[in-house]
């Protein structure tokens, strides 16, 4: 009996093969299906060679943006996990201070059904600073402008394995101090780069706006910017939009060469303790800049940071200073280790 492994080609980028094994009997058909097995194996690889090639510069491009998705993973904190029972009225606390209020009709099935009975299980990932904002890839901006967040949380429901969806629920973002600054609920959406993009709720309901931060009384002594009519799962928001009076202005991100570029790096700008977290795109090579919609205030203090693994080693810049018209920016980059990443992105403010 031999031992044979069949390949199966999944066509993504980055393109993805995977071998299964069976076993064969020693007859001379079997033997010939060996052959034609193997022969098959080797055509395999090719393609996935093939694929690699043409997906980047060089054969690395496609494990070095695996190892830099993956580097991101690593250096996110834990989800909090917990579970309600549906169509009762319930309060939970999550890890970080976030608070839940369901309702007795909150959840509703993909048809649209209100869900009366029954375990939801939610898994919950709160974030609330710059070093989440980063590892996340949640960044603080829309489609035309940079807000500042009061917190992130991406929501996921389910009931015996199937999603489950909201109709209506209470959600309080946690806030270090009282505040009477307005905030307004905003959903997130990911797209095929990853990144979070932030869009307006305008459902015209009175819970989807507050003006200021309330305490509930919990013993907690948190405050929060409580949204009674949230209608969304996934990724949720509370923000405001950017007002300064002073000028704004774009900025320029040089990492130290073309190695570095859009497959292996990722560039953020931060205005410290402001809830602002900003992406850079690559415009050409090793150049990053932020689009227009991005544009930050002149005069503003700034961090930027920069993440990248190249050829199985991770790299890491961190560097500060004041926003100024047309800044250009040539970051040190050097390699680091995973915990001193880790260490250094907490330490943000």
């Amino acid at each position: 009996m031999t031992l044979l492994y069949v390949g199966v080609y999944e066509n993504t980028f980055p393109c993805r093969y995977f071998f299964y094994p069976i076993f064969t009997c020693e007859s001379s058909f079997m033997k010939r299906v060996s052959r034609f097995s193997i022969c098959a194996c080797m055509a395999l690889l090719v393609s996935v060679t093939a694929c690699k090639k043409k997906a980047g510069t060089s054969a690395n491009t496609g494990s070095d943006a695996a190892a830099l998705s993956h580097l991101f993973g690593e250096l996110r904190r834990m989800p909090y996990a917990f579970s309600v029972v549906a169509g009762r009225d319930v309060i939970v606390y999550c890890e970080r201070g976030t608070k839940f209020h369901f309702y007795t009709n909150s959840f509703k099935d993909a048809g649209g059904h209100a869900i009366s009975s029954g375990t939801i299980e939610l898994v919950v990932t709160e974030v609330y600073k710059t070093s989440d904002f980063i590892t996340w890839y949640a960044p603080t901006t829309t489609a035309d402008g940079v807000l500042v967040s009061g917190g992130e949380i991406h929501i996921a429901a389910t009931m015996n394995g199937q999603p489950v969806y909201a109709n209506k629920y209470s959600i309080g973002f946690v806030q270090a101090e009282a505040s009477n600054q307005p905030m307004q609920l905003f959903y997130g959406l990911v797209g095929g780069d990853s990144v979070v993009t932030w869009s307006q709720n305008y459902v015209p309901n009175s819970g989807t706006a507050v003006a200021s931060t309330s305490s509930d009384g919990s013993g907690s002594n948190f405050y929060r910017y409580q949204f009674d009519s949230c209608a969304h799962f996934d990724w949720v928001g509370c923000a405001h939009s950017v007002v300064s009076t002073s000028s704004k202005t774009g900025l320029e991100v040089v990492l130290p060469d073309a190695s570095f570029n859009a497959s292996n790096a990722r560039v953020f700008i931060s205005i410290p303790g402001s809830g602002i977290v900003v992406n850079a795109s690559v415009s050409s090579d090793n150049i990053f800049n932020l689009p227009s919609s991005a544009a930050l205030p002149v005069g503003s203090a700034y961090e930027a940071i920069v993440l990248a693994v190249k050829n199985g080693v991770s790299y890491y810049s961190e560097s500060s200073g004041t926003i100024t018209g047309g800044l250009v920016l040539h970051p040190a980059v050097s390699a680091k280790s995973k915990d001193d990443i880790k260490n250094a992105l907490l330490m943000l403010e």
